[in-house]
C-alpha cells in the first residue's frame, strides 16, 4: 500500500545561503541553510505573519450585500453604504479614526467614517483615493497628473501637478507623498507640509526603496537617491530592457533588476544584476532563458542580508542567490524533496515572517 504523499518525511534539500519557508499543498516546512528540512507545526502560519506594512486587520472584508458596498469585521457588518453605487470600481483607502475614503468611477470620492454616513467631498470621474496623511486628510489622484489633499470636512487644502513621467509614491507608515514637479524637482509633502528637494534629470519611474531611499527605474536606466535626492546609486544598461523595477536589500546597501533581452518570448534571455550602494557598475549574477510567456510577467525579489530570492513570474522560476559569493541555487530542487501532492511551492525568506 502507497503512503499519502503528504505522510512522507521531508529529506535534506540543497545548501541555501538563508533558512526559507516552504508552503505547499501538504503544509508549511523550513529548509535550513545546511539543506535539512524539518516540518513546521500545525497553525505556525496563523501564529507568524509576513506582512510587515501597516495592517488594518486580516478580519476586514468588503462585500456587496443587496447591491450596497459593506465593510466587515470578524464578519460582523459594522458600515453600509447608504445607496447602491453601481459604478463603484474597488478602490478603497483605510484612514484614524476609523475614517476611511472610496471612489466611484462617474461620481467622485466619498468620506466615511465608521459607523457614519458617506459624503461626497469632490466631484468628477477616474479619481482614485491614494491613501491618509495622519491627520487624517485625504490624498486623492485625478486625471492629468494632479493630486490633491482635501480634509475630512471635504475642503481641498492643497493641488499638486506630478511629472506624469515619473508617477508618484506614497509611504502608508509615515503617511509621506513624493514626486516629481513640472520643474524637475524632487518634492515632498509629510501630513500638511510641503518641501521642495534637489533637481532630478531622470525619466525614470518613482518607487519607494527600503530604508528610505527612493528608485527611479527607466528602460535602460536606473538611479537611486536618498529622501533629500542625494544620488546612492546609478547604472545604465548597454542593451535589452529593465522590465520589473527595482528592489533594495532592507538596509539599502545593495538593489536587484532584472533586464530582458529582446521582446518577451519564449527562449529570450533574461540577467538578474545587483547594485552596489555608491556605484554605478551592477554584477550580473543569473542568466537563463524564457521557458513560458504568459499574460503575468516580470520578477518578484526577497533580501536577508546579503541573500537573494528571485521569483520568475513567467515560468514559475524561483532562485536564491548568494550575493557576496555569486552562488546560484535552483530552488526547483528543493521543492522536490518535500511532500506534495502538486508540483508547485510558496517559498520565502524564514526572516520575512515575525
Amino acid at each position: 500500500m502507497i503512503a499519502h504523499p503528504c505522510l512522507q518525511p521531508p529529506v535534506r534539500g540543497p545548501a541555501l545561503p538563508a533558512a526559507i519557508v516552504a508552503v505547499d499543498d501538504c503544509g508549511a516546512f523550513l529548509a535550513r541553510e545546511d539543506g535539512r528540512v524539518e516540518r513546521l507545526p500545525r497553525h505556525w502560519l496563523a501564529r507568524h505573519s509576513s506582512w510587515t506594512g501597516r495592517v488594518y486587520g486580516p478580519k476586514l472584508q468588503v462585500r456587496f450585500v443587496r447591491r450596497r458596498l459593506e465593510l466587515r469585521v470578524d464578519e460582523r457588518a459594522v458600515w453600509r453604504a447608504a445607496r447602491v453605487y453601481p459604478d463603484y470600481g474597488g478602490s478603497l483607502a483605510f484612514g484614524p479614526h476609523d475614517l476611511f475614503a472610496f471612489t466611484t468611477f462617474k461620481r467622485g470620492l466619498f468620506l466615511a467614517s465608521r459607523p457614519g454616513r458617506e459624503r461626497l467631498v469632490v466631484r468628477g470621474r477616474g479619481l482614485y483615493p491614494i491613501g491618509f496623511t495622519p491627520r487624517g486628510d485625504v490624498l486623492v489622484a485625478l486625471p492629468r497628473s494632479r493630486i490633491w489633499l482635501v480634509d475630512a470636512g471635504g475642503h481641498v487644502l492643497l493641488r499638486i501637478r506630478y511629472r506624469a513621467r515619473n508617477g508618484f509614491a506614497f509611504d502608508e507608515r509615515t503617511g509621506t507623498l513624493t514626486w516629481i514637479s513640472r520643474r524637475r524637482r524632487l518634492a515632498q509633502l509629510v501630513d500638511r507640509r510641503f518641501a521642495l528637494r534637489r533637481r532630478l534629470l531622470t525619466d525614470g519611474w518613482l518607487q519607494l526603496e527600503p530604508a528610505g531611499l527612493l528608485g527611479f527605474v527607466g528602460l535602460r536606466s536606473l538611479l537611486v537617491t536618498s529622501a533629500d535626492g542625494s544620488r546612492v546609486a546609478s547604472a545604465t544598461v548597454a542593451r535589452g530592457t529593465i522590465d520589473s523595477g527595482v528592489t533594495g536589500s532592507p538596509d539599502g546597501s545593495r538593489f536587484a533588476f532584472r533586464v530582458r533581452l529582446g521582446a518577451a518570448r519564449v527562449g529570450a534571455p533574461v540577467e538578474v544584476y545587483v547594485l552596489r550602494a555608491g556605484g554605478s557598475v551592477a554584477r550580473r549574477l543569473l542568466r537563463y532563458r524564457l521557458r513560458a510567456v504568459g499574460c503575468g510577467g516580470g520578477a518578484g525579489y526577497g533580501w536577508d542580508g546579503d541573500a537573494l530570492l528571485y521569483y520568475g513570474a513567467e515560468d514559475t522560476r524561483q532562485i536564491a542567490i548568494d550575493t557576496r559569493s555569486g552562488r546560484v541555487t535552483d530552488l526547483s530542487r528543493l521543492v522536490r524533496v518535500l511532500p506534495r501532492r502538486g508540483p508547485y511551492a510558496n517559498l520565502a525568506w524564514r526572516s520575512a515572517y515575525s
